[in-house]
């Protein structure tokens, strides 16, 4: 079995403040062996990941569509926001890449995918993200896990870390693996270990995406 941190946020989001070195220290720290980075409207660059040999690092990006946020994992290309939640799929699944619905049901977050946009693209759907750390209401994570139930789709769980402060809030305990078909199976028999974020993280990550935007903060 392997440690997996699944959705953080790097210094490649706008609003993300962690440091792409400080990730890779805090993982061999808490002897995590896998990080899954999720970006907003980015990637992390090839020739960075290629640098870190001892964690393994894969790369996906939380995508804003015209109905909603939908994360592509596994992407070698990062895919431009502000396309249909169908066109945004089709580019996602052209690099043989995993969909993922993050927060499908928070009620505070202005880009959670329509509802309307989540019936029809209900059958494209890989995995549901049934717990986010950064949900306020702790129904709204109940409300995607039974989602992900009724559809039958596969569980994840996400930290949604954009600080330091909330890194280490959710786990992953699965068996290794190797591509993308590989580790949707290995993830329906993962343990998940969860832990709610406080709501001031969210200011903190407004604050972040406010200094960078005008350049205060790099």
């Amino acid at each position: 079995m392997i440690k997996v941190w699944f959705h953080l946020h790097s210094e490649y989001s706008l609003d993300g403040c962690l440091k792409l070195n400080k990730i890779i220290n805090l993982a061999e720290k808490n002897n995590i062996q896998a990080v899954i980075l999720i970006d907003h409207n980015n990637l992390v660059p090839p020739e960075e990941l290629e640098k870190i040999k001892k964690i393994k690092i894969i790369s996906g990006e939380e995508i804003k569509t015209k109905e909603g946020e939908i994360i592509g994992l596994f992407l070698k290309e990062k895919i431009e926001p502000n396309l249909s939640p169908e066109e945004t799929i089709r580019k996602i699944k052209e690099q043989g890449g995993l969909i993922i619905i993050p927060h499908p049901f928070d009620h505070f977050r202005r880009e959670v995918i329509k509802k309307e946009a989540l019936l029809r693209i209900v059958d494209q759907i890989d995995i549901v993200e049934i717990f986010n750390s950064r949900n306020i209401l702790n129904s709204d994570n109940k409300k995607a896990l039974e989602f992900a139930k009724k559809y039958n789709k596969v569980f994840i769980v996400g930290s949604d870390a954009h600080s330091i402060f909330e890194i280490d809030k959710t786990l992953i305990e699965m068996d290794d693996f190797s591509d993308p078909n590989n580790f949707l199976e290995k993830l329906k028999k993962a343990k998940f270990y969860t832990y709610r974020s406080s709501i001031f993280v969210h200011f903190l990550s407004t604050l972040n995406k406010i200094l960078r935007k005008f350049r205060i903060l790099k």
